[in-house]
């Protein structure tokens, strides 16, 4: 992963579901608690986003949801066969 607080960063507006950003709350809370430093949302984001540029997926392809849930599905099932 790049190092975030060192590389050149670019704005993007994002939304997310309530229930994603419940879930990044949770994470950043348990973070603090555990190792008493606050890991960052935009972390976790650009953490998630490089995981998915890192799997053997052409995303140039996907060009509506649908495909985007099957070319998911198709990691899922990737990282399930591996472990």
């Amino acid at each position: 992963m790049q190092d975030i607080e060192t590389s050149k960063k670019e704005f993007i507006g994002l939304q997310v579901t309530t229930k994603v950003h419940d879930w990044l709350d949770e994470v950043v809370k348990a973070s603090r608690r555990k190792k008493g430093r606050k890991l960052p949302k935009q972390v976790l984001i650009q953490a998630g986003i490089e995981l998915l540029r890192a799997m053997p997926v052409d995303w140039t392809e996907v060009g509506d949801i649908e495909e985007l849930r099957n070319k998911l599905s198709q990691v899922v099932r990737l990282v399930e066969e591996r472990q």
